[in-house]
């Protein structure tokens, strides 16, 4: 399932056969956000003030919710039993409060299970949402404020501030495990003290600072909760550069290994659900001669697998086996005008 943006805005349905679309519904004149279940059979998109289910087959709208014009529908997450979904919409406009709608999926039709809903100038606008695999716990985060929630019925367990993040915050698949990357370089992973039902910082990591404050652009962590996988963001005084860094969920904070020279913001990390095989994918450099994504053996730090395009990635998937990856971006250097966009299987 692809995301098109910018120009000729839509969503396009693959199949693993072949790059022609099985079906495409246009959304523009609004940029889409798009996610798919396990099972390939639930698909959901955004389409600014709407949020729709497609059918798998053609694509005709299942099921549509519009919210009001102070509303803009951004990220999606859906539960591995498809029993529920969580998307975000941002306050917009005239409009002073984000919202996190949870479906539940379980009926005839789908329903609104519960809702968040916290003053934009909380959070600035939705960074990202993630449901744990085991499905018990949710984790939202705007810029400036992350949240874990009761899946089942949205009440609020833990929340605090997230110093300057734009990146989704992730949970492991029993929901023990957050972390998160901001843009003051730190990456910090939590651990939930079911005595204080707290999440205590179990520790963190800052990227090295250099002429400037780097950033912690991206980060997962694996299903099982062994693994943590995070990319930057490096300024130099003239120019950019990338490293994607790999830890021990219980390793103290200390790397296991660092890939640097990835040639410019890490945008995505994706990892299996054992932890063996991690994806990263970032803007590449502006001569295009290093990778865009990068897969790596996570044990060795070995790069198993590359690929150098004329532009650059945003966003990487992975399957939980780890046997397949997808990846997607803009045709030319994200840094430079010009139009199209990459998806590869």
């Amino acid at each position: 399932l692809v995301a098109w943006g910018l120009n000729n805005m839509r969503v396009s349905r693959y199949t693993d056969v072949n790059n022609i679309p099985l079906w495409e519904k246009s959304t523009v004149p609004y940029d889409p956000v798009v996610e798919v279940s396990d099972d390939g059979l639930l698909i959901a998109a955004t389409q600014g003030t709407d949020f729709y289910l497609l059918d798998n087959l053609n694509g005709s709208v299942k099921y549509q919710m519009t919210m009001p014009d102070t509303l803009y529908a951004t990220q999606i997450s859906i539960s591995r039993d498809n029993t529920f979904l969580v998307f975000l919409a941002d306050a917009v406009g005239n409009g002073n409060t984000s919202i996190a709608f949870a479906l539940n999926l379980t009926g005839g039709s789908p329903v609104v299970a519960w809702t968040l809903e916290v003053p934009k100038n909380e959070i600035t606008n939705w960074a990202g949402v993630n449901i744990a695999a085991s499905g018990n716990k949710v984790v939202i985060n705007g810029r400036n404020h992350i949240y874990v929630l009761n899946s089942s019925d949205g009440a609020v367990i833990w929340h605090r501030f997230v110093d300057n993040t734009e990146a989704p915050a992730v949970i492991s698949g029993d929901g023990n495990i957050i972390v998160t990357a901001d843009n003051s370089g730190f990456i910090q992973t939590r651990n939930f003290n079911s005595s204080t039902n707290q999440y205590e910082l179990l520790w963190q990591y800052r990227v090295p600072a250099g002429a400037f404050t780097n950033w912690a652009s991206s980060v997962d962590i694996s299903a099982d909760g062994s693994t943590i996988v995070a990319g930057t963001l490096i300024f130099y005084s003239s120019g950019y550069d990338g490293s994607i860094i790999a830890f021990d969920t219980y390793g103290n904070g200390i790397p296991k290994w660092i890939y640097t020279g990835a040639g410019d913001l890490v945008d995505d990390i994706a990892l299996s659900d054992d932890g063996k095989v991690v994806a990263a994918v970032t803007w590449g450099d502006l001569n295009h001669v290093k990778p865009d994504l990068f897969v790596f053996d996570v044990q060795t730090g070995d790069l198993a697998y590359e690929v150098v395009t004329p532009g650059s990635f945003f966003t990487v998937d992975i399957s939980h086996d780890g046997h397949r990856v997808f990846a997607g971006g803009k045709a030319v250097h994200a840094r430079e005008f010009g139009s199209g966009g990459l998806a590869y299987l």
